[in-house]
């Protein structure tokens, strides 16, 4: 009986351990975030969209596209006005 315990616990922790370093895909991202004053939309096609009413007298659309790398979101707008970084 000890032995089936422990061989459970210890494929339990490996599952978990294996889970944890699992790479999640881009998809996983997709989705409306924020409300009616900022929204922003990640779309499946590598897009994004983001809108912003926070100012009416400066409302803010902008569309482009979107990259993950190590978990972080990175935007790139195509409105060449804005700067880079």
């Amino acid at each position: 009986m000890k032995n089936f315990l422990k061989l459970s616990l210890s494929v339990t922790a490996l599952l978990f351990l294996i889970d944890s370093f699992t790479l999640k895909s881009d998809s996983d991202f997709t989705g409306t975030y924020g409300d009616s004053i900022m929204e922003l939309i990640l779309n499946e096609n590598h897009t994004f969209t983001f809108n912003s009413s926070f100012d009416l007298d400066n409302k803010i659309k902008e569309k482009g596209t979107r990259e993950i790398n190590k978990g972080n979101l990175f935007l790139k707008s195509e409105n060449k006005d804005l700067p880079t970084k």
